[in-house]
């Protein structure tokens, strides 16, 4: 009896040792899960919490040799290249694993062949909708939102990108995240895949929002904008210049509002004016000459008037 329990020991010693021995470039092992490809069924060659989903007419995985190494490489019979579907199973462990952390995905993979490839993850960004019915499936990662562009060096590359807001749930057709090379990727295969958590970081987002003013100091508003109402003043004895959208008084026909243009001063302009006064603050006395910009695109039958004061 005393024999076989140290056996055990011994083993059990041993199989801890494998467990915690990560390839290179699977970055902090002691935070990851990977997998990697070589020689094994299907050309998968060890698994430390990261699967792919058995074959299917989207991927055949079958070992193949690159670089003088065994990888793994997906192909649709008949079509080229297939897909690669993963899977952090299962599912209640590796939600407790990753807790409030974000995701980093890291690809070991040959580069065979120019093209890209493309990367999709199921997510909690109800911002993606390319699935009506499971809002935040088939996620682009920020970084490669159109995909990881391949040069074609023949060599091995190992690249790592962030998973904003990843929520893995297997949404992705039965995957948490899917690997796709583009069409005209002749040769691509993998020889690992990791994932790891890292320090959660806030993914900026833009909102479109219209909104209504309801009361204004300052500046006054029209429709969805609003203008400021300007005064003017002189610094030393240098030119004033004055703005047309922001008169201190403003008032334009038959509804209009002022516009926006990039090649106008200010990137704004006012047009069918009814009545208009600029308040400037005259720094240096002297003799000035009054400059405007105007574009007049039809001849028109209304009058034009100006004054200083009043005169």
């Amino acid at each position: 009896m005393k024999r076989s329990t140290v056996l055990l020991c011994l083993v059990a010693v041993c199989l801890t040792s494998v467990a915690l021995a990560a390839p290179a470039w699977v970055p902090d092992p002691a935070n990851s899960i990977w997998l990697v490809y070589g020689a094994g069924d299907r050309g998968i060659a060890e698994t430390h919490g990261l699967h792919m989903l058995p074959d299917s007419a989207e991927g055949v995985l079958a070992p193949v040799e690159r670089g003088g190494q065994t990888v793994g490489q997906s192909t649709q019979p008949g079509r080229g290249l297939g897909y690669y579907y993963m899977l952090a199973a299962p599912w209640n462990d590796f939600r407790v694993w990753q807790g409030d952390s974000d995701l980093l995905l890291t690809l070991r993979y040959w580069d065979g062949s120019p093209g890209g490839l493309a990367v999709r993850y199921d997510s909690s960004d109800p911002r993606v909708r390319l699935d009506p019915n499971s809002p935040g499936t088939w996620k682009a990662p920020p970084d490669y939102p159109e995909g990881l562009r391949l040069a074609g060096t023949k060599t091995f590359q190992t690249v790592s990108m962030r998973l904003p807001l990843a929520t893995f749930t297997k949404r992705c057709n039965g995957g948490d995240f899917r690997l796709d090379p583009w069409p005209g990727v002749t040769d691509f295969a993998l020889a690992g895949v990791a994932i790891t958590r890292v320090p959660h970081q806030a993914e900026a987002m833009q909102v479109t929002q219209n909104l209504r003013v309801e009361k204004t100091t300052g500046f006054e508003s029209f429709g969805t904008g609003a203008r400021f109402a300007g005064t003017f003043a002189q610094k030393a004895d240098e030119p004033i210049v004055m703005e047309g959208e922001l008169a201190t008084t403003l008032a334009l026909r038959d509804g209009h509002t002022p516009g926006a243009d990039p090649q106008a001063s200010g990137g704004g302009y006012i047009h069918y004016v009814a009545s208009a006064s600029w308040r400037l603050d005259v720094k240096t006395p002297g003799k000035y000459v009054a400059w405007e910009r105007a574009s007049f695109p039809w001849a028109g039958g209304w009058s034009h008037t100006e004054n200083m004061d009043g005169k």
